[in-house]
């Protein structure tokens, strides 16, 4: 008794719970969400309740989960930090409160993460039709609401300058932003926040990524391709060139090959090709993932991510168009790519997600 009174009084942190609709005796895991993820602790349900209780100190608060074994969809995510932290609703709807950074993270699924949504129904809506005029519609849709997205995340940031939140945002917009967009959003977090490694490592990507931007000389590589000969880019010279950053265990970069295909035999015979670098550290699985794709360009491996750092690759795939005297044209996504290509061999210009 003695002993749980000193725990409970000496406790850091506390995360109680009423979930409805969790079978009686589930086991819930606490995992910190990361890569990989990392399990903190586990507790079991007893007529809808649970507690999760720990004297550790939390220097800065982290993003949580908290799902049962094997379950795909979590009973809710969150942030771990010093304080009491509770959690009602049912087993697919639940709100956290207690901590001022569960606060802040209410606002932005509200605000912010709500879009996504919206975002996706709309671009599958985009992609399926075969109607021009309801594509067009989905286009011009699709655009203002990541606009309004980009917009709220911006307010977000400078209304809350030190929230792990902020880091969040900015680490997902920077896959696809320009180093330029990335500099000012990190300008809008606090000197303090900024000077945080994951910060200081976004930075970073920023400041490579505007050497390999639209206009810029493509940085020239060499890397073994499959048959252990070393091949360079500088080789496909006076050709338009797509880099095509992938690997093994990316599941959209290997749908994207029968896309990348058709493209690589409309174009071939045109001054083009393709130039495959996987990013896989495991020799065995790229090799296998060859023999099952079978495409018909030049594969090459970059094992210890030299070639993926100097192209600032933040997420796979990475489409990287280079022109014939070696700059780069722009960086793409599938249905990008094609609209580019058709526009430099002077073809009709289709709808896309750009």
């Amino acid at each position: 008794m003695a002993l749980l009174c000193a725990t409970q009084a000496f406790a850091q942190y506390t995360i109680k719970g009423n979930v409805k609709g969790i079978p009686d005796g589930s086991v819930l895991y606490l995992t910190a969400v990361g890569n990989p993820p990392v399990k903190l602790d586990s507790t079991i349900i007893r007529d809808g309740k649970f507690m999760f209780r720990s004297v550790k100190n939390v220097p800065e608060p982290f993003w949580a989960t908290m799902k049962k074994d094997k379950d795909f969809v979590p009973v809710a995510d969150f942030y771990v930090e010093n304080g009491n932290i509770s959690i009602s609703g049912t087993r697919y709807k639940t709100t956290v409160s207690g901590t001022e950074t569960n606060s802040q993270y209410n606002e932005y699924n509200d605000n912010i993460n709500s879009l996504f949504s919206k975002i996706y129904s709309t671009h599958t809506k985009m992609q399926l039709t075969k109607d021009a005029a309801v594509a067009d519609s989905c286009k011009k849709a699709l655009k203002a609401l990541e606009t309004l997205q980009q917009q709220r995340e911006v307010e977000f940031l400078k209304k809350y300058p030190d929230s792990p939140i902020g880091l969040r945002i900015i680490e997902y917009r920077a896959r696809s932003a320009s180093s330029k967009q990335t500099l000012y959003l990190l300008s809008l977090l606090s000197p303090a926040k900024r000077q945080s490694a994951q910060a200081r490592q976004l930075e970073d990507r920023a400041r490579q990524l505007a050497k390999v931007e639209d206009g810029a000389v493509a940085p020239d590589f060499t890397l073994p391709d499959a048959s252990g000969d070393s091949v360079s880019l500088s080789s496909y010279k006076d050709k338009y060139v797509v880099i095509d950053f992938w690997a093994s265990w990316c599941a959209p970069c290997r749908a994207s090959f029968p896309t990348m295909v058709k493209l690589y035999n409309t174009y071939k015979d045109r001054n083009f090709t393709i130039l495959g670098v996987s990013l896989d550290r495991n020799e065995k699985a790229w090799r296998k993932a060859l023999s099952e794709e079978n495409v018909p360009w030049k594969q090459l491996i970059d094992q210890k991510g030299k070639v993926g750092h100097l192209y600032a690759v933040a997420a796979i795939p990475h489409l990287v168009l280079v022109s014939p005297d070696g700059k780069v044209i722009g960086t793409y996504n599938k249905a990008e790519i094609a609209d580019e290509l058709k526009t430099l061999f002077g073809e009709s210009k289709t709808t896309s997600s750009r």
